[in-house]
């Protein structure tokens, strides 16, 4: 014959530690009747002032369900209840947590950007003084390969005023402190809020 030990309104279980903890009468645990005694003997102090008893299963008892929360685990003096009615992050904070993925997003590929327009802006740089020394050493040049030396050299002064134009909008982006927006703190409290927990008093 299996025995529980309840007090009519919660039982005991033990936990993965092998804790007695309190718990509602659906997930009570049931023990031979010489272990559920040894267990009541020795509870803790906390859980002595509920007048534990051991029951045999089938006696009836008043059950006093909790909706609203799972098992009620003791921890030293605190009763702790575990939020289970909502699961998830509620979608209005998602949408900050998705806001500031998207943020924090823009400062990286700014950062990356910036690096690559850099190294462009080397080597076009290196480009038009390859073609300024042409000029410089060539001889009598005709009308046909001054031309052709100058549509280079435009090219290339245009391609660096472009790359600079937009160096500098990047630049402007990465001086307003983008990075300062921490992600990682924004999804560990919006984590936080998902599985809340409150401790009685």
């Amino acid at each position: 014959m299996d025995y529980i030990i309840t007090n009519r309104k919660e039982a005991i279980r033990l936990d993965s530690a092998g804790r007695p903890c309190t718990c509602n009468h659906k997930v009570a645990q049931r023990f031979p009747e010489e272990k559920a005694r040894h267990i009541k003997a020795h509870l803790p102090k906390t859980l002595q002032r509920f007048h534990f008893q051991v029951e045999r299963v089938g006696e009836e008892y008043t059950d006093v369900p909790d909706e609203d929360s799972q098992m009620v685990n003791v921890l030293g003096e605190s009763k702790v209840i575990m939020n289970t009615y909502r699961a998830g992050i509620p979608s209005c904070v998602q949408t900050w947590v998705n806001k500031v993925k998207s943020f924090n997003g823009l400062a990286k590929e700014a950062e990356q950007r910036k690096e690559f327009l850099n190294v462009k802006l080397s080597d076009t740089d290196k480009k038009i003084e390859n073609v300024k020394h042409e000029i410089e050493f060539s001889q009598n040049m005709n009308v046909c390969d001054g031309y052709s030396e100058y549509k280079k050299i435009r090219e290339l002064l245009r391609r660096r005023r472009e790359i600079k134009d937009e160096l500098f909008i990047v630049t402007l982006i990465l001086s307003s402190n983008l990075s300062a927006v921490s992600q990682n703190q924004i999804e560990k409290s919006a984590d936080r809020l998902a599985n809340r927990k409150y401790t009685y008093r």
